[in-house]
């Protein structure tokens, strides 16, 4: 039973890294660019459509909806530091003379970001998965599984 629910949850956080990775792609400008309130319609949508299919109550969907919410927000900030990053390496990289070591700097920056905010993803969802029940999360690990095997 416990690799089991290890199953599930690497599956949700997989779809939690997905969709983070979603949503950068489709946060970098363009015609279709997606704004926070863009982003929240699809994640609200797509987290009720989920949430339709495994029947989760009224309860259920507040707690997992909240979390996603404040996962959605902790990403926003986190790509709105990338933005000043980039043009932090923009001028190191016009410079006549680049320094490695700023560089390496900025990276393990934004690495040590992303691995907090990875954390803080993985905390919001074992908050999420248990709200649902065990049948629930089965029916969940399920759908990713169909899905991944769709690939």
């Amino acid at each position: 039973m416990q690799a089991k629910r290890w199953k599930v949850m690497g599956a949700v956080a997989a779809a939690l890294v997905i969709g983070g990775a979603v949503a950068v792609s489709c946060s970098h400008g363009g015609p279709g660019k997606m704004s926070p309130e863009r982003m929240k319609t699809m994640v609200t949508w797509k987290v009720n459509d989920v949430l339709d299919d495994v029947d989760a109550t009224s309860a259920q969907r507040k707690v997992v909806l909240d979390q996603a919410y404040k996962v959605l927000a902790d990403f926003g900030k986190l790509h709105a530091a990338s933005e000043s990053n980039h043009q932090k390496l923009l001028s190191e990289l016009e410079s006549s003379q680049p320094r490695a070591d700023v560089i390496h700097a900025m990276v393990d920056e934004r690495t040590d970001a992303f691995r907090a905010f990875m954390h803080r993803s993985v905390d919001a969802l074992l908050v999420a998965n248990a709200a649902l029940s065990v049948d629930q999360r089965e029916q969940l690990a399920d759908m990713v599984r169909e899905h991944m095997d769709k690939r």
